[in-house]
């Protein structure tokens, strides 16, 4: 493997994976997977946010379960495994698992701005 030195930070997602997603799909209909993504990944993330405040590991499991999911198939690795870690924890002390939904939030707020970054639409005004 080569890589370049000093390119930047390391992307959150497999670039190359989303890529070949958005090859395969037709026209614009990347961009309505990647809005539903984004909110269902929010709408998640808030979910799995009020099971810690509770203290409900089953609601947190099934919140993270679904994220490791979805996170893994938009390429976002260890934004995956940080889902699963917090699965495994929700059946321990989901109350005690704040720290762990932190770094989770974190990591799955650098995927969605990178998303937008990489896949939003040009402003008005580029070559048509």
């Amino acid at each position: 493997m080569s890589g370049a030195a000093g390119t930047g930070p390391a992307s959150p997602l497999d670039l190359a994976m989303l890529e070949e997603m958005r090859a395969a799909m037709r026209p614009g209909a990347f961009a309505s997977v990647l809005d539903v993504f984004v909110s269902d990944t929010r709408q998640r993330l808030a979910a799995a946010r009020l099971a810690v405040d509770r203290g409900d590991g089953p609601a947190l499991a099934t919140e993270c379960h679904s994220l490791k999911s979805t996170l893994g198939s938009f390429g976002a690795t260890a934004a995956a495994a940080l889902a699963r870690s917090l699965e495994d924890a929700a059946a321990q002390d989901a109350a005690a698992a704040g720290p762990l939904l932190d770094r989770l939030e974190a990591a799955s707020g650098a995927v969605l701005d990178e998303l937008r970054a990489r896949f939003s639409p040009a402003p008005e005004g580029g070559a048509g």
